[in-house]
């Protein structure tokens, strides 16, 4: 993947990257089969992570509730806020 590349080219060495993986929630009540996108995606996240032999270090994912995600990229801290039907829309 593009990303992986991209950081690989700028130093990184991949034996140390690790993945927080946040989403996939169902926000159709009648999501399911190929309409539940959010399952989709997380499943090919967590795909493309173990082909690339990537480790997931924390996860929030699935559900039916939207979230809302602050990623502070100095810290790789990750603060998520369960978001309800209302907030979400």
């Amino acid at each position: 993947p593009m990303l992986i590349e991209k950081m690989i080219a700028l130093g990184c060495r991949k034996e140390n990257l690790m993945a927080k993986v946040f989403g996939g929630s169902s926000m159709l009540e009648t999501s399911s089969g190929l309409l539940n996108i959010g399952e989709r995606n997380t499943f090919l996240a967590d795909k493309m992570l173990a082909d690339e032999k990537i480790g997931i270090m924390s996860r929030d994912a699935g559900g039916n509730s939207g979230r809302k995600i602050m990623f502070v990229s100095n810290t790789g801290e990750v603060f998520v806020k369960r978001l309800n039907k209302q907030q979400s829309a």
